[in-house]
Order: structure tokens, then sequence, then C-alpha cells
């Protein structure tokens, strides 16, 4: 199905961005803002009545996961719709290319660039564990590496809000990737903000050592790999890495969980540190998230401004998060959703 020159609900469609399992990514115009989109499609006429229901589950869980993020190292989500046979998400459109892109075509990072890579996404999920969400599917697919190095994370398509009650596991198996899942993802039980945390020790040990530490050739290798094998230390295949990296990795893929870092910034605190004992690195290192106290508050984004004479005035950003969080809970039945709703945007 082509879409060129066409729209979904008010979206104009500019060309295909790229192709997935179950459809398209494109990038697209907003003519009611005069901005650009990125517009993620999932064709549902050739589902199942549960599978589609399933999938415009996952929409709409991204975007209210994501309604709930506004933060400099995660993309924005601004609309969730469906359009006949097509649902779609609408989010920010990102310059450059996702990890996995640039790893498959042979980039490879130094120590520093690997580190300040995590460090972003190590903010990010803070941020988003702080607001109850685990993202549940961390991968070099959903790091997107913006042309100045600052890398995004995308996806909450599988995002698990904490308070939703929501199981871990699909009847179409693990949710999320398998060879970055947490040994509970792949026993399918409930997870937690530590899942994210081994995912993203998987993409540091993919980035400093150019292999991933649970790469077999079957689900059922890669499923005893992550529950039963302890991976080769960094050190052992990057002799450039200092040790300490080594126990930092250990303590990131943990079988565990009561054994990984309760936290991302106790991660990011350790990595930094590890890493700034190889002297070439140290120099190039960001500083730290957690060392600047620059942790992204909600309010900084989302609420509202007051003038001083207490009239009300809406951001821009503010405006589209409520119009995306009113299509979600308009016809609920649920006295608490609207009670949600209010509480976020009093002035409805």
């Amino acid at each position: 199905m082509t879409r060129a020159s066409q729209k979904l609900g008010r979206y104009e469609i500019i060309r295909t961005l790229g192709h997935g399992a179950m459809g398209v990514v494109y990038e697209g115009r907003d003519p009611n803002l005069d901005r650009h989109v990125a517009i993620k499609t999932v064709i549902v006429d050739n589902l199942s009545e549960e599978a589609a229901n399933d999938y415009a589950a996952r929409f709409r869980t991204e975007a209210r996961s994501a309604a709930r993020l506004q933060h400099p190292h995660v993309v924005s989500v601004y609309d969730a719709d469906r359009d006949l046979d097509v649902a779609f998400l609408v989010m920010e459109f990102v310059q450059g290319k996702d990890l996995k892109h640039e790893l498959d075509s042979g980039v490879r990072y130094t120590l520093a660039q690997a580190v300040n890579i995590l460090q972003d996404l190590l903010s990010a999920l803070d941020y988003a564990h702080r607001h109850s969400i685990v993202h549940r599917d961390v991968k070099p697919a959903n790091l997107l590496i913006q042309p100045n190095g600052s890398v995004k994370l995308a996806d909450f398509g599988v995002a698990r809000i904490q308070d939703s009650g929501e199981l871990t596991r699909t009847q179409a198996g693990v949710v999320g990737t398998l060879k970055y899942s947490a040994p509970e993802q792949v026993k399918g039980l409930r997870v937690d903000h530590r899942a994210d945390l081994f995912s993203a020790g998987v993409v540091l040990y993919q980035l400093l050592t150019g292999q991933r530490p649970f790469d077999g050739d079957s689900f059922f290798s890669i499923s005893q790999d992550i529950l039963n094998t302890e991976p080769p230390v960094p050190s052992s295949i990057n002799a450039a890495l200092p040790t300490a990296l080594d126990a930092v990795l250990a303590k990131a893929l943990a079988k565990s969980p009561q054994d990984r870092y309760h936290s991302a910034s106790d991660f990011s605190l350790e990595l930094q540190a590890a890493a700034a004992q190889a002297p070439d690195a140290a120099a190039l290192l960001s500083p730290s998230w957690v060392e600047r106290g620059a942790a992204w508050d909600t309010t900084q984004m989302t609420a509202p401004s007051v003038k001083p004479d207490g009239d009300y005035t809406a951001t821009m950003v503010s405006q589209e998060l409520d119009l995306v969080y009113w299509k979600d809970v308009k016809d609920t039945q649920d006295p608490r959703d609207l009670e949600s709703y209010l509480q976020r945007f009093p002035q409805g």
C-alpha cells in the first residue's frame, strides 16, 4: 500500500522513512502547526479482530506514556488516531539515524562516545521511571542519534505504566526484543524499572565490545544464555577498556533484579567514574546529568504558565498533550480517568 502524496487524517505524507513488520513509518507534515512529524502506522485490515485490538491498544499505550513524558532525550508523541484500515501515531520528527543502523553500517564508538550515549539513555530512563513508566524495549533501534550526537529514546509502544496492572507478556510471547531482554522478561514474569537497566547494560556492552553479550542463533539458545550464562568481561574483548567497567557491566547484567542497579542515576554515576579511569576518555566525557543535577522537571514542559494577574496561558506543548489525553478519556465510564485529566489540565 502506498500513501505517497496522500494523507492520514489531517497529516500530509511527505516520504517513507522505513518499513516494519506491520506497517510503515513516514515523514509527514502537520498543516495546522506547519511542522514536520514522523508518522508510525499499522495496517490492521488483514489482522484478526483480536490482533487489531492488541495493536490499537499498543498505540494508545504509547500515546498515554509519551503524554506523561516531556524530556529532551525522549521522542515526543503528539497524536494517535485511525484512518480507515491504518492506525497511526504522530511523533516528533528527529533528524538522524537510529543506533542499530549505525552499528549495522560498521560505525564503532570510542569509550567516551559510548558512555555519552548511555548517559543520555539513562537520563531518559530515570525520568520515565520516576513517572512510573517502564519502557520494556530498550535497544539500539529505539535510540535515535541526532546530528549533534545526543540521543533520544523512542517507541513506548510496549511500555508498562506501572499503575495500570498490565501484564508483561502478550499471547505472541515475550514483550520486547529477546537479545536485549532481562531474564524476568524471558520468563514472562512481571517486570519493573530494573529490566530497562538490564537492557541498557546490553546496549552498553555492545557499544564497548562490538558484540552482544547474548547472541545465539535460536530463541532457545538466546534465552538460555540470558538466563544462565555470564558473558565474557568487556575488557577481555576490548583490552583498551578499564577493568572498572567490567564491574559496572556485571552489575547491570545481573540475572536477579535485586543484584542490579537500583536506579538509572546509580548506574550513571558508577559508569561515569569507571570510564574516567581511562585517561584518553576522561577529558571527552560529558558531565554526568546526575552530577549536574539536571534531572528534567516535568513542569518545565507541561505545566501551564500563570501571568501575574492570574490569567491562564497554556503552552503549545500543554495544548497538544491536552488533546492527546482528552481523546483517550473523553468516552470513558470511569470517573477516575476524568479526575486524572482534570488534575493534569485543570482548565479543561
